[in-house]
């Protein structure tokens, strides 16, 4: 009854609409399918039929290469997917199997939130004066290419044994697709490679075929999202740097060689970071002995990482972004009212505003000064307003934040969520609560309140682990010990804009 009727209707175009309609009828039969299924550890053929969708990119539409394949799955299969899902998921969160600083596909951890753990590692090494790299690996196709055989032999080491590894056998094996152009369906092809796409298992298994990469050395730090794979190092001497991330990426690529993974060395780059100016030249990093290159920034989860840290290149992305949403507002203004203005705002602006904000909304006024200017530039356009007009009361009026309060507010509510355990363990540890500093009760303590870091540069203050406690610490301590989250996002918008 969960399915989502607005979906596809499947391979078999079987409407979910009429399966939800004949639940009763169905459900039991469905129930001793599923269980015969598993005890057996076979998954049914007709399930493992696929069509494929190509869905035009851009540039040439003769050319294959510029269609995203779209794969449609039976609806019967999700349902078989997702209650095999839930056993292999708890199975791997009891015995803690999967990489903790993988990000990808899991409850409570997000891209933003991978993005905060690499930037926590930037910073930290800024703050110790020390130099870093920070390689961006891109992996060819990494979904499509799995081996079955080495995931299958993974699933097994991870304890994945018995009936349960026959089904997984059974469920990667004899998988068929046809390609469908309006209406008309190809010759079926045998799938031999591959997690399966538009899968509800094929995620998690990806993860758990990448989740040893990090084994392969034990000196780089990786940071994962999926296959979106990052890797970092630091150390006081630039050219040591150097020869020992060289070094240690020979066990990189042998890693990938033997997991039959191919890397694309022309789209990989690398960051150096460094507090002082370039006191290091010529840092030379391969792999596979080619070369790869150096970036000013580099583009991760759909944040632009600079080499200064400065976030000035991502702000002036967003900024375009959002001009085109000021773009609409400008010419919708005069057909439609205020709320479905707001909508617009929601639907046009916010997101780009709001995504990885904890981690770069706390940049210079010098890098989000044009920012602010095109967010009140909004805010008049929206409320009929002259161009040099008193923003505050406007903002007041639509019950929207500022730049700097809404920085504030998101930056607050990842601090609810790690003052309440609902991130990602590696993430919590960052955080220090001041009760757990003594032996006794202090006033901080019974304030709900986090003790702020020893840092010693300005980069890693504007960090989320040093600013974002301070955030914390100011807002009411009513607010701060609400337990239900949608009131406290509630409560905390209304006392900023209380504020104006």
């Amino acid at each position: 009854m969960n399915l989502d009727e607005t979906k596809s209707p499947g391979s078999y175009d079987i409407p979910i609409k009429m399966v939800k309609y004949l639940n009763e009828s169905i459900s039991d039969i469905l129930a001793d399918l599923i269980n015969e299924s598993f005890t057996s550890g076979t998954h049914p053929t007709l399930l493992k039929f696929a069509k494929v969708i190509p869905i035009y990119k851009a540039k040439s539409k003769l050319d294959v290469s510029n269609y995203r394949p779209i794969s449609l799955l039976p609806i019967f299969n999700k349902i078989f997917e997702k209650l095999m899902y839930k056993r292999l998921i708890g199975f791997l969160e009891k015995h803690n199997v999967l990489f903790s600083h993988q990000f990808g596909f899991q409850k409570n951890k997000s891209t933003s939130q991978a993005i905060l753990d690499l930037c926590n590692q930037l910073t930290n090494s800024v703050d110790k004066k020390e130099v870093s790299c920070c390689i961006f690996l891109d992996l060819a196709k990494a979904f499509d290419t799995v081996d079955h055989k080495i995931l299958l032999d993974k699933l097994s080491h991870y304890g994945i044994r018995g009936s349960a590894l026959n089904w997984f056998k059974s469920y990667l094996s004899s998988r068929t697709q046809k390609v469908c152009i309006n209406g008309l369906l190809s010759e079926p092809q045998t799938i031999t490679h591959g997690v399966p796409q538009g899968s509800v298992l094929g995620p998690l298994l990806f993860l758990l075929y990448i989740n040893d990469l990090p084994s392969c050395s034990k000196i780089l730090k990786f940071h994962l999202f999926a296959d979106d794979t990052s890797i970092f190092y630091s150390h006081k001497n630039a050219k040591d740097l150097e020869y020992i991330v060289n070094l240690e990426l020979k066990n990189v690529s042998t890693w990938l060689s033997a997991n039959r993974l191919s890397l694309n060395v022309d789209k990989s780059n690398f960051l150096t970071i460094s507090k002082k100016k370039k006191t290091y030249s010529n840092i030379d990093i391969k792999i596979d002995n080619i070369s790869i290159k150096e970036k000013d920034y580099i583009k991760y989860l759909g944040v632009l990482i600079d080499n200064k840290l400065s976030w000035k290149q991502h702000t002036q992305n967003v900024n375009t972004k959002i001009s085109k949403g000021i773009g609409i507002l400008a010419k919708m203004r005069h057909y439609v009212s205020l709320d479905v203005l707001r909508q617009l705002y929601h639907a046009f602006i916010s997101p780009h505003l709001c995504y990885g904000l904890v981690n770069w909304g706390s940049a210079s006024k010098c890098a989000t000064s044009k920012l602010n200017q095109s967010l009140k530039r909004a805010i008049r356009i929206m409320n009929f307003a002259d161009y040099r007009a008193d923003c505050k009361p406007l903002f007041s009026k639509l019950g929207l934040l500022n730049f700097e309060d809404l920085y504030k507010r998101e930056a607050a509510k990842f601090m609810y969520d790690i003052n309440n355990n609902n991130i990602t363990p590696i993430l919590c540890e960052l955080f220090q609560k001041t009760s757990t500093r003594h032996s006794y009760k202090t006033r901080q303590a019974t304030r709900n309140e986090f003790s702020l870091p020893m840092v010693t540069t300005e980069c890693r203050k504007k960090f989320i682990c040093y600013n974002g406690i301070k955030i914390w610490n100011q807002i009411p301590i009513e607010i701060r010990s609400m337990s239900n989250k949608k009131l406290f996002n509630k409560y905390l918008h209304k006392w900023f804009l209380e504020l104006y």
